[in-house]
């Protein structure tokens, strides 16, 4: 089972997180629990990725921890009172058709554009 994670000899594995291009290769993060040369410390980790308790839905957790596993290059830092959350999500018929999806201000996307080598 996923939650348990696994053993690989005497180390302890568990699950922490996937991205979507790695769900298309196939892979996911695991970190090990209990190997005495590690550096690293799981909870710390968790606590650094930030909190996604409030998030109810399984898929959506699993898709927002994943985006710290991105392949997306950083290209500027926002202000807290530049970014504005709680956008309603787009629903019909039963649908969720803008899970994840946000509006940019065409100033910043053409900001980006440059940053990025496009024209």
């Amino acid at each position: 089972m996923i939650s348990q994670g696994f053993s690989l000899g005497r180390l302890q594995f568990k699950f922490l997180a996937y991205s979507n291009s790695q769900l298309k290769s196939h892979s996911a993060w695991f970190l090990c629990e209990n190997n005495p040369h590690a550096k690293v410390d799981p909870a710390k980790i968790a606590q650094f990725m930030g909190n996604f308790d409030k998030e109810t839905n399984i898929l959506k957790k699993f898709s927002r921890k994943g985006l710290c596993f991105s392949t997306s290059k950083y290209i500027c830092t926002l202000d807290k009172n530049q970014v504005h959350l709680g956008l309603a999500d787009i629903k019909r018929n039963g649908f969720c058709f803008s899970d994840g999806v946000g509006y940019i201000h065409p100033e910043l996307a053409q900001y980006v554009a440059r940053k990025m080598n496009y024209t």
